[in-house]
């Protein structure tokens, strides 16, 4: 049986993905929580780990929370009102900020944290002005920078209430991404807080896994082994392995025993993109469970024959070994005895006989009489009869 299954690589065996279109690609606004109604001062922290296999954190150890658009201040203020974004900005009701003190000259640098790597990242900061800037780095598994980008105010896109988006990404995947700091300071006097909205990220090999399908193919009757063919729709040649170890340039693994496999597919750069759990099942013959027939009637063509199997997925019945349908209802079938076919959907055949009777009539057993003695013309006939089928009508001169 050929089973086929889209690419979304290796994150998905490290958690679960929950109610979405998953494309490897991910945008949080912080106007829906999973599991919590939405308020100012929600702290944020594990919430979207089981959808999206990421955390957040403040690096004193606590948890940054939501500020919502308008007074109290908690994270900025503007010319437009507390927590108030230029207009049109398209930050929505809620954004994430540190702490919500507006305090100082700093704030509490916030750590995003991915469960799964991943190779590009961008968000909003709203209201970088007076002599603030804002340091992002990103860092890999062991904490190390590999990117690190600065906005100061006054950069092109940057102001008073403004929503200033930025991003970054490796190319080629030459590197990946587990975790990303904020940091953000000013120079003036006054009070300093972080406003951000529109996240999105993307998990490293998703333009592989984009282009990438897995089909599998069973065993059947005819073999104990099964195979697995990564189908590249992209333009770019790929090579594949099954343990990321051992890379090929063919698509297909033959011979594979029945069993949970990985898959790897590496480009010319290096960037892997990996499905775990894919399965070669073991061939589960068929089994008839109803082979039962119904005798025809008064000589007529119209018996039946009923037939069922387990299991029952795309298979194909035949009285005859040449005109397959997918019931195994057969109705008007002639009196005789028949090798029925069942065919399953790798064209395994399994067969067992089945016998249409031929039509029984009635049989009278027993007639008796009682004599009319008086000659008054009251005799009688008594008649027994068996066979046939439903209810016996009885003639006396066959009118």
């Amino acid at each position: 049986m050929k089973k086929c299954y889209l690419l979304y690589f290796y994150l998905l065996s490290t958690f679960a993905l929950v109610a979405q279109d998953f494309t490897g690609c991910v945008t949080i606004d912080f106007e829906e929580i999973p599991g919590e109604t939405v308020t100012e001062n929600l702290r944020i922290d594990d919430q979207y780990f089981d959808e999206f296999g990421i955390t957040f954190t403040l690096e004193n150890g606590q948890s940054p929370i939501l500020a919502r658009v308008g007074a109290p201040a908690t994270a900025f203020g503007s010319n437009f009102g507390s927590d108030e974004p230029v207009p049109g900005a398209g930050i929505g009701e809620f954004f994430l900020t540190d702490d919500g003190q507006l305090s100082g000259l700093e704030m509490i640098p916030v750590i995003v944290n991915f469960a799964a790597p991943i190779d590009s990242f961008s968000a909003c900061v709203l209201d970088i002005d007076f002599d603030e800037f804002f340091v992002i780095e990103a860092r890999d598994e062991f904490g190390t920078t590999v990117l690190a980008d600065t906005i100061f105010a006054g950069d092109p896109g940057t102001g008073d209430g403004i929503s200033t988006c930025w991003g970054f990404n490796f190319s080629g995947c030459e590197g990946i991404i587990y975790s990303v700091r904020f940091e953000g300071f000013r120079d003036t006097p006054g009070a300093f807080g972080l406003g951000m909205d529109n996240f999105s990220f993307c998990f490293a090999g998703v333009d592989i896994a984009n282009q990438t399908s897995v089909l599998v193919d069973d065993p059947d009757c005819n073999s104990g082994t099964g195979s697995i063919t990564i189908i590249n729709e992209g333009a770019e040649d790929y090579e594949y392995s099954l343990d990321g170890v051992s890379y090929q340039n063919s698509p297909i693994f033959a011979e594979l025993a029945v069993g949970l496999y990985s898959v790897f597919v590496r480009d010319a750069a290096g960037c892997t993109a990996e499905l775990d759990n894919i399965e070669v099942e073991d061939y589960e013959p068929l089994v008839f469970v109803t082979a039962e027939s119904e005798a025809t009637t008064c000589g007529q063509a119209n018996g039946t024959v009923t037939l069922a199997v387990t299991p029952p997925e795309g298979v194909q019945f035949s009285l005859d070994g040449t005109n397959f349908q997918a019931s195994g209802l057969f109705s008007n079938v002639p009196a005789g005895s028949y090798t029925t076919i069942a065919l399953d959907a790798d064209n395994c055949s399994y067969a067992t006989q089945v016998d249409v009777a031929p039509s029984t009539g009635p049989s009278i057993v027993a007639v008796d009489s009682i004599v009319d003695f008086c000659n008054n013309g009251q005799g009688q006939l008594s008649v027994s009869a068996t066979g046939g089928f439903g209810l016996l009508t009885y003639l006396l001169d066959g009118n």
